[in-house]
């Protein structure tokens, strides 16, 4: 499966997702975008990591009903505290930038 990407650099060659970003930053909010690199790192690491086995509905709903966290909520805990990380930083700039409109 082929997945065809719309946006295109002016010479046609495709232009990859973080270049793009970094093509778009705006230079004094640097700081606060979407750290997608980390993100991905996170991502890779959680599927590179081998031991992790996916569950089944039974082992999971298992766990549930004995009080315990499923195993596919820990496995996701990396990737899902940074990506809370990265959504609280983003939306504390987004704060900061609308009280900062509203001042004036």
């Amino acid at each position: 499966l082929r997945v065809r990407r719309p946006f295109r650099r002016a010479a046609g060659a495709a232009m990859k997702w973080g270049q793009r970003m970094r093509d778009m930053v705006h230079q004094p909010w640097t700081d606060s975008y979407i750290d997608y690199k980390r993100l991905k790192q996170a991502l890779k690491a959680h599927c590179q990591d081998s031991s992790m086995s996916r569950p089944t509905e039974g082992a999971t709903n298992a766990a549930l009903e004995a009080g315990r966290e499923p195993q596919e909520a820990k496995a996701q805990g990396p990737f899902v505290d940074a990506l809370e990380e990265e959504l609280i930083k983003v939306a504390a700039f987004h704060e900061s930038v609308a009280l900062g409109l509203r001042a004036r």
